[in-house]
């Protein structure tokens, strides 16, 4: 008895470390995620922001002279419908998922530490009752529906005292709703708002360089003209870069959750582990990428 007792020990050691190894790849996998995702606060660049420079762009010739401009709400751009009220209504619900999925990841890294009692979120529910979500013609009812749904697991998680126990039943009902809202932040970002900012591209190119050009006085005149187009490009350009990123990290995300769901039963298994990991590395890495451009 006293030779099987030490055996029995070193067993239950070894189960409990690794399950501990299990619910840490699942835990890396979070906050960095949950990093990345709060990039989106560093992204200095909104709808409102890019229709603002597209329309004064749209109503001056002379776009760099501009320094007010009073702005109609329902003024649609040339070529697009989007007015200023639907750039901030997109804005507005931009936020909102940004949020829910801030807490979703959040509270997920919370509970894969086994800390959800140290873990507290506002109510985010009073966004969706408030109808920020319902008014906006640019959100599906799939990503209200969605929204809701992860609203309500994060508020069952943190009143129920989850642990890490319940990570299973809380990622597998959370995917579907969380990969529509990956997607839909994703779109909205790397087509809509990307394509915002081409169309300023394209008027700096075609229209207010040759014009401005052309007005310049000679030498140093022309000179200034260049600078300041070269300028502008270098703004749009960085922009882009960081949607970019910002958008494959949202991807790397997306497909770690998938995986995650795929193989929640078989987290034990060692390649399993290692596929996670290299999801978090993957993850970490465009995090360090969009850092780098954000340095000054």
């Amino acid at each position: 008895m006293s030779t099987y007792r030490p055996f029995l020990l070193i067993f239950l050691l070894s189960s409990a470390l690794g399950s501990c190894a299990v619910v840490k790849k699942v835990n890396d996998y979070s906050n960095s995620s949950l990093q990345s995702i709060r990039d989106y606060e560093k992204l200095d660049c909104s709808f409102t922001e890019a229709y603002i420079s597209r329309l004064r762009q749209q109503e001056f010739g002379n776009y760099f002279a501009v320094t007010t401009l009073e702005l109609d709400s329902t003024r649609p751009l040339r070529g697009d419908r989007t007015t200023l009220a639907q750039a901030r209504k997109i804005d507005s619900s931009m936020a909102v998922i940004y949020r829910v999925l801030a807490g979703y990841f959040d509270g997920l890294a919370h509970l894969s530490a086994d800390s959800v009692t140290n873990y507290t979120i506002d109510t985010l529910t009073d966004n969706l009752a408030g109808g920020g979500l319902i008014d906006t013609m640019a959100v599906s009812p799939a990503t209200i529906t969605a929204y809701g749904i992860i609203v309500r697991d994060i508020t069952v998680a943190v009143v129920s005292e989850y642990r890490a126990k319940h990570l299973e039943a809380y990622i597998i009902r959370a995917d579907t709703p969380i990969q529509i809202l990956l997607d839909k932040f994703k779109t909205n970002l790397q087509v809509s708002l990307r394509n915002l900012l081409e169309s300023q591209r394209q008027v700096y190119r075609d229209d207010i360089y040759p014009d401005m050009l052309s007005k310049a006085a000679p030498g140093f005149g022309k000179k200034q003209v260049i600078d300041e187009y070269e300028h502008q490009l270098a703004i749009i350009r960085e922009k882009e870069r960081l949607i970019d990123i910002y958008a494959r990290s949202l991807e790397a995300i997306a497909a770690g959750h998938a995986y995650l769901v795929a193989h929640v039963h078989e987290l034990k298994a060692k390649d399993v582990k290692a596929q996670l990991s290299k999801y978090s590395s993957t993850i970490k890495e465009l995090y360090t990428s969009f850092m780098t451009i954000k340095k000054p």
